[in-house]
């Protein structure tokens, strides 16, 4: 009777202590499959801030583009608009542009467009620039433009003072271009030619006079004697 307590015994224990090794071995498959689904979730966090922040730095790039592109669309608007308007935006006469257009100008050279809007607002202006570049037309058209058209009351509202007489004749061949479709009247004093031509064509009341410096020099004492 003894041996068989025992025996009963021993096989409850043992029944108790497979059952209590089951429910371990379960809680460490929990606990592993909970750590394995914690990794994941880290790893997938991980993941997402990771794609988060790769789409977010290309949505940056992707505006800073898009900002350029539009910034380079405005600039070309804005060089159409001005290639457009060419010399009108100077808001000359139809009669200058006119003798614009018969000279083959269509848009106005960088001295034209820095010096042309000054003069004919009034200001003193010294500009310099390479031959070539139009500083003849960036001050003849200006006065032009401010003159309009022939005074017969008033004399000489313009006086064009050149270094050389090739360069006065450039400039009176300027003049008589650009303002051909105007009633402006012109005078060229320079040394070399008959006085008398020229005091016929002061006599006539120019509106503008192009001359030398010893040419002028030579009228004004003449005429003060």
């Amino acid at each position: 009777m003894v041996k068989h307590s025992n025996s009963k015994n021993f096989k409850k224990n043992s029944k108790e202590t497979y059952n209590k090794s089951t429910s371990d071995d379960e809680e460490l498959q929990m606990e592993s499959v909970k750590s394995i689904s914690d990794d994941e979730k880290d790893n997938q966090n991980k993941a997402d801030d990771l794609f988060g922040e790769e789409k977010q730095k290309k949505i940056e790039e992707d505006n800073l583009v898009l900002e350029t592109h539009i910034g380079d669309l405005r600039k070309s608007k804005k060089n159409l608009e001005k290639k457009a308007k060419g010399f009108r935006s100077f808001s000359l006469s139809n009669e200058i542009i006119e003798g614009i257009k018969r000279m083959g100008y269509k848009n106005p050279t960088p001295i034209q467009r820095k010096s042309i809007p000054s003069i004919m607002s009034g200001f003193n202006v010294i500009a310099h620039s390479r031959t070539g570049s139009g500083k003849t037309a960036a001050f003849v058209l200006p006065i032009i433009q401010r003159l309009k058209e022939h005074s017969k009351i008033v004399g000489c509202r313009c006086l064009i003072v050149c270094p050389t007489r090739e360069l006065a004749h450039q400039t009176m061949n300027f003049c008589r271009k650009l303002g051909k479709f105007t009633n402006l009247k012109y005078a060229l004093l320079v040394g070399g030619n008959e006085l008398e031509g020229q005091f016929e064509r002061l006599a006539q009341n120019p509106d503008i006079i192009i001359a030398t410096p010893g040419r002028v020099v030579h009228h004004l004492v003449r005429n003060n004697k």
